[in-house]
């Protein structure tokens, strides 16, 4: 994409987080002449790549599961944003009632998590929540106290008893169909 110019390359990429053509989420710490230095959120295991082998399209975001509790993280629309990768100033978090709430921490393996899509099934989440206050099972789904979220909006009940079900409110059945395809219950 930005064939040799690695100058042109470092205004768009540094400081950002993308993928390797891997799939890997790194960091780009800056571009030269020898290539990208770049860091892997999850190691943070620190080497160079050619700038071809860099995947700099949007990194697929969701719910963050941190030891803070459930973060859904979406972007931000920004305008005269000519930077590519994400960063600090361009995601944000919803809250339960769908607003955009200040920009929190994230610690870095938790996003990479995200981008990576490393969740329990859906029966893992129903018994981490006997224990823990909340479990996610997909980018888009979660379960917290007993209820079933989608983007971080109460959109249901979590049976225990006889067995596990899950229950969507009235205005939410539209998302039966992608329930059923993203869960295991």
């Amino acid at each position: 994409m930005y064939g040799d110019d690695w100058k042109y390359a470092g205004t768009r990429l540094n400081g950002t987080i993308v993928r390797t053509k891997d799939g890997v989420p790194v960091e780009v710490i800056r571009c030269s002449q020898d290539g990208a230095a770049i860091q892997e959120l999850l190691s943070d295991r620190a080497y160079m790549v050619q700038l071809g082998d860099l995947d700099v399209s949007p990194v697929p975001l969701g719910y963050a599961l941190t030891d803070d509790g459930l973060r859904y993280v979406v972007r931000k629309p920004m305008r005269r944003d000519w930077r590519q990768g994400l960063r600090s100033n361009n995601y944000a978090f919803i809250d339960e009632v769908g607003r955009v709430t200040k920009n929190e921490k994230v610690s870095r393996k938790d996003l990479a998590n995200c981008i990576l899509g490393n969740y329990q099934t859906a029966s893992e989440c129903v018994k981490a929540t006997e224990i823990l206050p909340h479990a996610v099972f997909n980018r888009r789904w979660a379960i917290a106290k007993g209820s079933l979220l989608y983007k971080n909006m109460v959109v249901g009940l979590v049976h225990l008893k006889p067995f596990v079900e899950f229950e969507l409110m009235e205005d939410f059945s539209w998302l039966k169909e992608e329930l059923m395809e993203v869960s295991d219950v």
